[in-house]
């Protein structure tokens, strides 16, 4: 919320930030060092056609194709060893 003075309070950040997040078109995410999902935006579901719930806890590798998943597990790799602070790939 803001104050009268007009500073935003971490509530009313925190509600911004995260209907920021669920209404972008593309999907943001959060793993552990194993890969596996901790945080998924909306989007996810939209694209996907997983729901957030059934993927939170499961591996990224699990929802890319066979063929696809070494090239993943390569081009993941600097995020979990901290040389990088985002994947992205085009569908």
């Amino acid at each position: 919320m803001a104050t009268p003075s007009g500073v935003i309070t971490p509530a009313r950040s925190d509600a911004q930030y995260r209907a920021l997040v669920d209404n972008l078109r593309q999907v943001i995410f959060e793993t552990d060092a194993r890969g596996q999902w901790t945080f998924l935006n909306a989007a996810w579901t939209e694209i996907s056609g997983f729901t957030v719930a059934e993927s939170l806890g499961t591996s990224f590798l699990r929802y890319v194709h066979p063929d696809d998943q070494q090239r993943h597990a390569e081009l993941f790799q600097p995020l979990i060893e901290n040389r990088a602070d985002y994947f992205a790939v085009e569908a």
